[in-house]
């Protein structure tokens, strides 16, 4: 029977999990919020589920895969689980598990990054985008702006995919200068979301309907900018399938890093 559990309960059973078995397998990584989850669990493994805006999102915590088919089964139709692996990382087996339990795979993601801000930046740009004023493009948006950019967000991306924010959320990081854009006509062409973790940066979304160097200067903008607040190390998040927008990135000195996302939904 499916249960309900805030954060702190949640944690207790994970570390109860631990002292017992020592060895788990698990997609919850970072501290969650104090929300109310769904929840299925046995002696050895917890699965906890929660809407998180427009996706069901599912976290599993377990010292005996082969329990977990029959607890996934419980959650409901398109419910979406997120799963880090390591290149050293062996998930045939949890895999297959998630299988049995109707869930397929629905898109893999690559993380890369860019080591060396510093000297990284202009290795590669292309010589017919070098030397342009990058300062003449783009802007930080503005909160009145945030239904137009939530609208574009929301038209481009697969929430299973890319965290989507709510209006809300949105106009925080407008406020918190996390959006910036260029605009034409009064109609917004390019943007890129971000934030800072400490003295790292994650560029999240970038959106370009404009031309070509308005996204090469939007971006390059936007790491110029960290690179002048001290910030060294940037990260990003790409579709294993999507070989342009790698190229792109390429420019900027990035680098593909053992980390993938493998990501599955329920039905699919």
């Amino acid at each position: 029977m499916m249960e309900h559990w805030g954060a702190a309960e949640i944690r207790q059973k994970t570390q109860a999990i631990k002292r017992e078995y020592r060895k788990v397998v698990a997609n919850y990584y970072k501290p969650i919020e104090d929300f109310k989850f769904d929840v299925c669990q046995t002696e050895k493994s917890i699965v906890f589920g929660i809407q998180d805006h427009l996706v069901y999102r599912i976290y599993f915590y377990t010292a005996a895969i082969d329990e977990l088919a029959e607890l996934l089964r419980k959650y409901p139709g398109e419910a979406t689980i997120d799963i880090l692996a390591r290149g050293c990382d062996d998930f045939e087996h949890l895999f297959s598990k998630l299988a049995q339990a109707g869930y397929g795979r629905h898109a893999v993601f690559q993380r890369y990054h860019i080591p060396n801000l510093r000297q990284g930046i202009y290795s590669k740009i292309p010589e017919d985008l070098r030397g342009l004023d990058t300062k003449c493009y783009g802007r930080y948006a503005a909160e009145e702006e945030a239904e137009e950019i939530l609208r574009m967000l929301q038209d481009t991306f697969d929430p299973k995919e890319s965290h989507l924010q709510d209006l809300q959320e949105l106009k925080r990081m407008i406020q918190n200068k996390n959006v910036r854009v260029i605009s034409e006509n009064d109609k917004i062409v390019t943007l890129i979301t971000f934030w800072q973790e400490g003295k790292k940066l994650y560029v999240e979304h970038a959106i370009n309907t404009g031309r070509r160097e308005y996204m090469h200067c939007l971006y390059l903008s936007t790491l110029e900018n960290a690179l002048s607040e001290g910030i060294n190390y940037v990260y990003t998040w790409i579709s294993s399938v999507n070989e342009r927008i790698r190229r792109f990135i390429s420019r900027f000195g990035y680098e593909k890093e053992d980390v993938v996302d493998y990501i599955y939904v329920k039905g699919e």
